[in-house]
């Protein structure tokens, strides 16, 4: 009896993590099936669930998350609101169709990215090429005053914007959710300009917001993948 109301727990605690990034429906991220391996050698409380959840998150999902921040300061916004941000290769994510104002400065940026995992729960993205289609340029002034703009300073500014744009807009979501956290809590980034590399901290904790600490022990980040179409997130828990 125990074990199928600990099964119960889980396939529902499963469909709990499709988060709705404005108005996105349980059908966009699907939780795979629940499993819960023991390897050899390991000790955990007989009270507490092992688990490992395969998260799927289409591209359309990312792209409702962009949406929302083109409905903020302008600073961000899509070119064409029917078209993809997201296009892959299998091997390369190319991330366009969004248009930046950085600065006064318009432009529209092609970037080839090339995701990893660091470790446990940390996440790094590889800027590996770069394309800036600029559309207005500063005033004579400031122009004058600095007439090159060198591409690593254009991109440390893009992906500062970034990331205060997906924080503030996740702030807005879980206050509106009335879920108990900020986006800080759930993801920390951070650019490294000389090394062209976004790196993203990802706390496995908001699953506890689903399933209790209780019953689930330790919750991270454990895998990150891509097809064409959508990422796949692997969160496991225990040592």
């Amino acid at each position: 009896m125990k074990k199928i109301i600990l099964s119960i727990i889980l396939a529902v605690s499963a469909n709990a993590f499709s988060y709705d990034f404005e108005n996105l429906s349980l059908s966009d991220i699907k939780a795979a099936p629940v499993t819960a391996p023991v390897p050899a050698g390991y000790q955990q409380d007989d009270e507490q669930i092992s688990a490992d959840l395969s998260l799927r998150v289409p591209f359309a999902a990312v792209k409702k998350l962009f949406v929302s921040i083109s409905n903020g300061d302008g600073r961000i916004s899509l070119i064409d609101p029917a078209a993809p941000i997201i296009y892959s290769d299998g091997q390369t994510l190319t991330v366009r169709n969004l248009k930046l104002n950085i600065n006064g400065i318009m432009s529209e940026p092609v970037l080839s990215l090339k995701p990893f995992m660091e470790g446990k729960n940390n996440l790094a993205v590889k800027i590996e090429k770069v394309k800036f289609h600029v559309l207005m340029l500063p005033d004579k002034s400031r122009t004058a005053a600095k007439p090159q703009f060198a591409i690593e300073d254009i991109m440390e500014q893009v992906m500062s914007q970034v990331i205060d744009e997906v924080n503030k807009t996740l702030d807005e979501k879980f206050k509106k959710d009335g879920l108990p956290f900020k986006a800080k809590d759930i993801v920390s980034m951070k650019y490294y300009k000389n090394e062209w590399i976004l790196r993203a901290s990802v706390s496995g904790k908001f699953v506890n917001n689903y399933i209790p600490a209780s019953l689930l022990a330790q919750p991270y980040l454990s895998g990150f993948s891509f097809d064409n179409s959508a990422f796949y997130i692997k969160v496991k828990s225990g040592r």
